[in-house]
């Protein structure tokens, strides 16, 4: 079953003081840190799609340049998104994470619903 949590880019912080600055990290309710260099600055148009978010090989929309890649399907985007009548859905293990360093527009719909039986 997947979780959604939305990460959006107000929730930036990085070390004070200093001239040892730590990674660039977003999210409040869940706080994603990316690697050196890393950081999201590409735009991404989500599709109509399943994703499974247990998946990690090449191609796959969960981004692997973050400290939460093990915890979370972490989709990120700058600025993320959805077009109007688009379906997003998502299952597995990971809860899904949709993250813009910019803005985000759903106009679709996210169903990670669980669909037993």
């Amino acid at each position: 079953m997947a979780l959604l949590a939305l990460a959006p880019a107000c929730g930036f912080s990085s070390s004070g003081g200093g001239t040892d600055v730590g990674p660039p990290c977003f999210g409040s309710v869940v706080r994603i840190c990316f690697d050196a260099g890393a950081v999201p600055m590409a735009p991404r148009s989500l599709p109509a799609t399943e994703i499974d978010t247990d998946k990690t090989a090449s191609g796959d929309l969960c981004d692997q340049n973050n400290d939460q890649k093990a915890s979370y399907c972490v989709v990120t985007g700058a600025p993320l998104t959805l077009a109007a009548g688009a379906v997003l859905t998502a299952h597995g293990d990971k809860p899904l994470v949709l993250l813009s360093t910019t803005t985000m527009e759903l106009l679709g719909d996210i169903d990670v619903s669980s669909h037993l039986g």
